[in-house]
C-alpha cells in the first residue's frame, strides 16, 4: 500500500494536514475532499495549518486546498521547510489579495466578474458566468461561461473537476465545447492556450509547469 496523499493530525492549537513530497496533486486535492467530508462540521471553526515539506505548490494548487478547508469552515494557515517559508507566505499572501472566494453554486443568470483570480465552491451552472483578469478554479462542475485572462493575459487558465462549459474564453481567444461531448475522466481538467488555441486537457502539475 502507498503512502497516503495526505494525514490530518489533531494537537493543542488545532490541525495539521501534513502533504506526501510525491504523488499527483490531483490525489491530494481528492483525499482532503473525502475526509472533509466524513468528518462532516466537526471541524468547523478549528485552526488549520497545512505542512508542505518539500512538496512545492502552484498558487492554484495552494488556492485549491486553501479554497476547500475555508469552506468547510477552517481557519488555514501555509507553512513549508525553512528554506522556502518566506516565499510560502508571500505567496499565500498574495493568492489571498488576488483572489475572490465564491462559496456555493452559481446558478443561471448569477455572474461574477473579479480583477484577480476566482475560486468557485460549487458548481458554475448553464447560464451563469465569471470572468477574472487572472486564472478561475471551479470546485465542482463548470457549465456556464468562463472568461479567464480578460485583460488580455493569455498565460491564465481555467480549472474545473468536470469542465463542461457552454462557452470558454481565455484573453481574446474562444473555445466552445463540440455538441454532445461527454467527460468521463473522473479527474480535474485544465483550458489553457497553446500555440494561439485553448485545449483542455487532464490536470497535473507537470501540465501547468510547461
Amino acid at each position: 500500500m502507498g503512502k497516503a496523499p495526505l494525514t490530518i493530525k489533531g494537537n493543542k492549537d488545532g490541525l495539521t494536514v501534513y502533504l506526501s513530497e510525491d504523488g499527483e496533486f490531483v490525489q491530494v486535492l481528492e483525499a482532503l475532499r473525502d475526509k472533509l467530508s466524513e468528518s462532516g462540521a466537526f471541524f468547523a471553526g478549528a485552526s488549520v495549518s497545512i505542512q508542505l515539506g518539500k512538496r512545492e505548490l502552484s498558487w492554484m494548487e495552494l488556492s485549491s486546498l486553501v479554497s476547500e478547508l475555508e469552506g468547510a469552515g477552517l481557519e488555514v494557515h501555509v507553512g513549508g521547510g525553512e528554506a522556502k517559508r518566506s516565499s510560502v507566505r508571500r505567496a499565500s499572501q498574495e493568492t489571498v489579495e488576488t483572489t475572490r472566494l465564491v462559496k456555493g453554486t452559481l446558478r443561471s443568470g448569477q455572474r461574477v466578474n473579479f480583477d484577480g483570480n476566482v475560486v468557485i465552491l460549487g458548481d458554475v451552472n448553464p447560464g451563469a458566468e465569471v470572468v477574472a483578469s487572472g486564472d478561475i478554479i471551479v470546485l465542482g462542475a463548470c457549465r456556464g461561461v468562463c472568461h479567464a485572462g480578460a485583460k488580455g493575459n493569455s498565460s491564465s487558465s481555467v480549472l474545473a473537476l468536470r469542465l463542461q462549459p457552454t462557452q470558454l474564453r481565455i484573453a481574446d481567444f474562444i473555445a466552445r465545447s463540440p455538441d454532445n461531448e461527454v467527460h468521463q475522466s473522473g479527474v480535474p481538467e485544465v483550458a489553457r492556450m497553446r500555440n494561439k488555441t485553448v485545449v483542455i486537457e487532464t490536470y497535473s502539475s507537470e501540465i501547468m509547469a510547461r
